[in-house]
């Protein structure tokens, strides 16, 4: 199988994704991702066991190097799409929602509490640290998407 041409072979083009956490304990998925406009980044829903099923998630998340935490982008608005940061904790069952929206994310990194990633990678990126103490002080927190309601979104858009 060849590789996909840039920008498809970034991971919010991919048509599935699955990681496991770093102690092995978790399995983050996501498949068949479909696009949001011809050519376009691709959503799809969020699996984590029977703990969290999210939908309209990039297939663009990372682990952090405990493994209490997911970081993964969710897709909201309808004709001008941007992302929300989502901040899932398992050990909590909480998840932290950015208040902001991104255009578009790629998660690089997150190690130590802090996560390293790059907004608008195509045009104009920029390389962005968010700390574990700004999402907790500055994120809203639901509570919608634990075991039990799936299909729900965090939040209304």
């Amino acid at each position: 199988m060849t590789e996909e041409q840039y920008p498809y072979n970034l991971p919010p083009w991919r048509r599935e994704y699955e990681e496991l956490s770093p102690d092995g304990n978790y399995n983050a998925k996501i498949h068949e991702a479909w696009e949001l406009s011809m050519s376009g980044p691709t959503s799809g829903k969020l699996f984590i066991g029977d703990i969290f099923r999210i939908e309209k998630c990039s297939p663009t998340f990372v682990w952090s190097n405990d493994s209490r935490y997911l970081a993964v982008p969710q897709w909201c608005g309808f004709l001008r799409k941007r992302e929300h940061l989502l901040i899932l904790d398992l050990e909590d069952k909480k998840i932290y929602v950015s208040r902001k929206k991104y255009r578009l994310l790629i998660l690089n990194s997150f190690v130590d509490g802090i996560i390293s990633l790059t907004e608008s990678p195509l045009w104009r990126p920029k390389e962005i640290r968010i700390s574990l103490d700004e999402i907790e002080q500055n994120y809203k927190i639901s509570t919608d998407l634990i075991q039990g309601t799936p299909g729900t979104s965090p939040m209304e858009h």
